[in-house]
Order: C-alpha cells, then structure tokens, then sequence
C-alpha cells in the first residue's frame, strides 16, 4: 500500500516553491505562491482519489460497494436485511396480503398475511411478515398479552380477534462489512469441498438469517455431522430457522423426521447432517463500584447495563470461530478483566473491585462440544448490592 497521508496541501505548496529560486519573492501574498496555492489544493484533491482507489481496491480495506464487487469475484454475496417473520392468529380467515398494524404508538410496525399454517385449535394460524425488513419488527411478543394484538389496515368482516403468538424467524440488519469480509478470507483460507467442514461454514453462512455456525463433524460416529447455528442477530435460531437450514442442508426423507443421508440436500451422499443451535446461559454479574462526586447507581445503571450487553454480544459473534488447528475447537469465554475494562469507561465511575460472574470470581468457560453449546445471555446486574436490571 501506498503512503499518501503525507501529500497535504501544505506539503504539496511548500514543495513546489522550493522549486522555485530564491530570488523569487515566495511570501504567503506573493504572485508565485498566489499562483500555486490552487494548484496545491487541486493536486491534493488526486491524491485523496488515488488513496480511496487504492483502499477500495484491496479486500482488507474495502468498504461497502468496493467491497461487495470483491467478494463477489469468490462467488459471495452480502446477505441482505430480513423483516421479521411471526405466527398470527385470527377468530375468522383473512386473506393472504392482507396487512395488519401493531398496537405501540410511534414503534408500531405494518405486518401482512404471507401464508396460511396449520390451525390446531379453533382460530385460524397465519404467517405474518413485517412489511419493513431489519431488527425493527422483532420484540413484538411480550408478556402483558395486549402489545402483541394486532389493529387490521385491511378490512376483515367479522374480525375480533388478532393477535401475534410466536416469533417464526427474527428480522435481522444488512450483513456489514467485517463480517463479509470474514467470510472472503475464509474462503480463501479454507478451501471448500464437498463434505469439509468449510463446505458446510460456506454454505449456511451464506443463509439469509444466519450469522454463526458451530461445525463438529462425527458427533455421533463416522458419517454423522452436527452444526449448530446463530440467528443473524446472533442469538438462538428458533425452531422455524432450524427446519430451513436443516432442509437446505440434509433434509428428511418424505414422513420421517430424521435427517436422510441419501444427499437429498448439499450434504453429500452418505453423510448424515443435523442442524441445532445454542443454549443460552444466562450470565448473572456482581459488582462493587466507586462513584466520583455527584455520580449515582441509577445515573450510571443504563450505561453499565449497555456495556455488558455489548461485551457479550461481541462474545456471541466470535462464537462461532474455531481455533486453527487439526482438532474442532470452540473457545468462547466472558473474560472479568474485560468487564472490569469496559465498565471503567463510564463516566463518573472511578473504580470497580469484588466481580463476579455467576457467583464465581473466574473467568466465565462456556461449553462448547457436540452434546452441548452455551451462548451468554445477560442475567441480573447486581451493582453496590442493588439490582440494577428494572432500575431503568
């Protein structure tokens, strides 16, 4: 890569008049400096274009466009935004496009009728799609029982009763840069062929929805595979995403529900692949602050609430990265050094001391293996023996 930080508008005058001969009158009002003053500045103007083509000409580098045209010299795609998907439930039929409104004021979000489901019981089941793709259209089922009814923008004779029961799939954003980029390195490093553990990163993380996979290949014997997976939002895929992958990747036979080693899906013939996903470990934390003057705990309680959130969400999305070596392993660990860090950047407190992350003053090991992957979850947030999670 080329350096070009240096060639500033100063840089460039000032070599440019030491060019010229001294008996020139070279001062800042003087014609010559005059003169070459636009120049400087035009010039500089190139090599800031020089510097972007060359930023977006190299994968490391790259951002948004330039980056998706380089990926996509490896067959890679950016997976796009993906709108919420739930399961809806009406006292009468509705039609299928028909669309329908949350109750949440200036949050509410539209939903249409995308598709029919079965009803077992005396209502009528639907899938609803949020009309806005992205994490708005997700957290629409609470446990109060009245945000999750729905106010119909399409007339429905006879309508009394329509409600959101069960989050299908979760909305998730536009993949961003890093974790496109990952995946081109990844390509690059790790070959995939059929069968290989790359083959079955590459695939599933080009899924719509899907922003980490856990491989562990024989599990259950020779021919048997497990991958286990994290929704794009990196939390626990439901149940709905589980069957799409598990049907992209090696479906059942027709009237069973074992997956078929036939090589009905990618997984090549003889292999026997089965798609999970994480359990969420709930991750309590305990800590001890000191306070400079005029800071309180509930002052400081959102930002602390919001660090440990972020901390672990950076967990979840390095979850699904093995070490390289020749042997499957997954480490994810809550580190209490890195608490402690992020949470002595918050303004107002000066000191932290006694943490503890499930009772434990170690370091959190969350299990990773093929009976078993943990992901964190923050729990109760104890500060100065209050807690602080229904503080806010």
């Amino acid at each position: 890569m080329i350096d070009f930080t240096d060639k500033t508008y100063a840089n460039l005058l000032r070599a440019q008049l030491e060019r010229v001969t001294d008996d020139v009158d070279k001062r800042e009002t003087s014609l010559i400096n005059t003169a070459l003053g636009p120049a400087s500045w035009t010039i500089e103007g190139f090599y800031l274009i020089l510097a972007q083509l060359q930023q977006n000409s190299n994968a490391r580098t790259a951002v948004g466009q330039a980056l998706d045209d380089i990926v996509a010299t490896r067959g890679i795609k950016r997976n796009p935004a993906t709108p919420a998907t739930y399961e809806g439930r009406f006292n009468v039929a509705v039609p299928i496009g028909a669309r329908f409104s949350t109750i949440t004021g200036g949050d509410s979000v539209v939903f249409f009728v995308k598709s029919a489901m079965d009803s077992p019981d005396n209502f009528f089941h639907y899938e609803m799609e949020c009309e806005v793709p992205g994490t708005i259209g997700n957290g629409q089922i609470t446990g109060d029982g009245q945000t999750n009814n729905l106010l119909p923008i399409t007339f429905v004779s006879d309508l009394t009763f329509a409600r959101l029961i069960a989050l299908l799939i979760a909305g998730t954003e536009e993949e961003g840069d890093e974790p496109l980029r990952q995946r081109f390195f990844d390509s690059l490093r790790n070959l995939p062929t059929n069968g290989n553990i790359a083959s079955y990163r590459s695939f599933i993380l080009s899924q719509e929805n899907i922003g980490a996979v856990q491989v562990y290949p024989a599990w259950q014997g020779g021919g048997t595979v497990l991958c286990s997976i994290l929704d794009g939002n990196f939390d626990s895929a439901t149940p709905a995403l589980v069957e799409i992958i598990q049907n992209l990747v090696c479906p059942p036979e027709d009237g069973d529900v074992v997956p078929s080693p036939l090589g009905f899906g990618i997984a090549p013939v003889g292999a026997q692949v089965t798609i999970s996903t994480a359990s969420p470990l709930q991750v309590d934390i305990d800590m001890t602050i000191q306070l400079s003057s005029g800071a309180t705990i509930p002052g400081v309680a959102p930002l602390i609430l919001q660090a440990l959130s972020n901390y672990l969400l950076l967990v979840r999305m390095t979850w699904g990265n093995a070490l390289i070596t020749n042997k499957v392993v997954y480490p994810v660990y809550v580190y209490l050094s890195q608490i402690n860090a992020l949470v002595l950047q918050i303004e107002g407190i000066v000191n932290i001391t006694g943490t503890m992350l499930n009772g434990s003053t170690s370091d959190l090991d969350l299990t990773q293996t093929g009976e078993l992957q943990e992901i964190p979850v923050l729990g109760e947030v104890t500060v100065n023996g209050q807690v602080i999670n229904n503080s806010i």
